[in-house]
């Protein structure tokens, strides 16, 4: 990862004006890439905006077979912050008091971890945004690297299709539960209107997969 200057206040600084738009949420997105010369030193793209998420024909296909969503990364360069139907990894940024209130999931691994969490929070009534400033890159893809399933396939396969197939009972069964399951502030079926993904049907609307902004829920 390489940062901006002055990168935890200047977050900060995006979070507490967003509030004004979005009131309580997440700040989340993937990130614009860098890279390396044959030097070793950074290069850092001139790439001001965060991606925001769509859906590749292969995430609609997933989502299709699974249950479980997935999205790519595009340069829209919208106008201002926007809602988002998703919670990645790559970049996430809230408050304390939100995760005390809507903590990780032990039963959770890897791919199912993004839409658990997504569906958590916003059916803890926060709003996940995608901030259109660029505050971090990330070197992704390198050279000789080693992901955990390279690492400890033993153990990575059993605990992904195990996770996988708590996601799909969750879903399913719409379970309500604070510490591992979904809230009451919001429903499964308000999420589905909002982002336009539909578990119940295994539809997706159009306008999430060209990864249009997502309904607004200002508290």
């Amino acid at each position: 990862m390489r940062a901006i200057p002055n990168w935890d206040s200047e977050i900060i600084k995006e979070y507490n004006y967003a509030k004004n738009d979005f009131s309580e949420l997440v700040f989340t997105a993937y990130v614009p890439p860098y890279d390396v010369d044959e030097n070793g030193n950074d290069q850092i793209p001139e790439i001001l905006q965060n991606p925001t998420f769509y859906m590749t024909e292969s995430n609609v296909a997933h989502f299709k077979a699974t249950l479980v969503p997935q999205f790519s990364p595009q340069y829209s360069n919208p106008d201002s912050n926007v809602l988002s139907p998703y919670v990645s990894g790559h970049f996430f940024f809230t408050e304390k008091s939100v995760i005390e209130k809507v903590p990780f999931v032990d039963e959770i691994a890897f791919t199912e971890e993004e839409p658990m969490m997504a569906l958590r929070f916003f059916t803890a009534g926060y709003n996940l945004v995608t901030p259109k400033k660029a505050f971090v890159y990330h070197r992704y893809g390198r050279p000789d690297r080693k992901l955990i399933w390279d690492d400890s396939p033993e153990t990575f396969y059993p605990k992904h299709n195990e996770s996988k197939s708590y996601f799909q009972q969750i879903i399913v069964g719409q379970k309500i539960d604070d510490a591992s399951g979904l809230f009451t502030e919001r429903t499964l079926e308000d999420f589905e209107n909002y982002s336009g993904i539909h578990f119940s049907t295994g539809i997706i609307d159009d306008r999430v997969i060209k990864g249009l902004p997502s309904g607004y829920y200002p508290s």
